[in-house]
């Protein structure tokens, strides 16, 4: 399994600050995939989100979602030749929320399992206790 901060078959957002707040900076992103091959689809996906991003500020925003775990690099320049960007994505088999999820579910699942064993241990010795002490109480019988 790859080590990575992002899940396979989940989207991964990405920004891209150009280089000055310029009109038209018409940035175009190539997606490599876990090869190192660009990936088309997700270039065409990336591309198209840039083309509807957020451009009053100079950011455009995008994003991809990768099909396979390993390293996915998004490569970004702009026509005016002023900015470019290159951002990887380590990807794996399961994202950082649902590993914390699973570990508290496992820690929880523990304490249940060790509350169960502790009152079923204190019962234990409160009947342990009454047998002794009936066994006390009660008269031999004589035959």
């Amino acid at each position: 399994m790859a080590q990575g901060l992002y899940k396979s078959g989940e989207i991964i957002y990405f920004t891209y600050q150009a280089a000055a707040v310029l009109s038209g900076a018409a940035p175009t992103a190539i997606v490599l995939d876990e090869t190192g091959a660009a990936h088309s689809a997700q270039t065409t996906a990336a591309n198209s989100a840039l083309t509807a991003g957020e451009k009053t500020d100079g950011r455009y925003h995008g994003h991809f979602t990768p099909d396979a775990e390993g390293r996915w690099t998004v490569l970004i320049a702009d026509k005016n030749g002023e900015g470019e960007v290159t951002k990887n994505y380590n990807v794996c088999g399961h994202n950082i929320d649902e590993i914390g999820d699973d570990a508290a579910t496992a820690k929880n699942n523990a304490d249940s399992a060790a509350n169960a064993a502790q009152s079923a241990a204190a019962y234990a010795a409160t009947a342990a206790s009454s047998a002794a002490v009936a066994a006390i109480n009660t008269p031999a019988s004589i035959s």
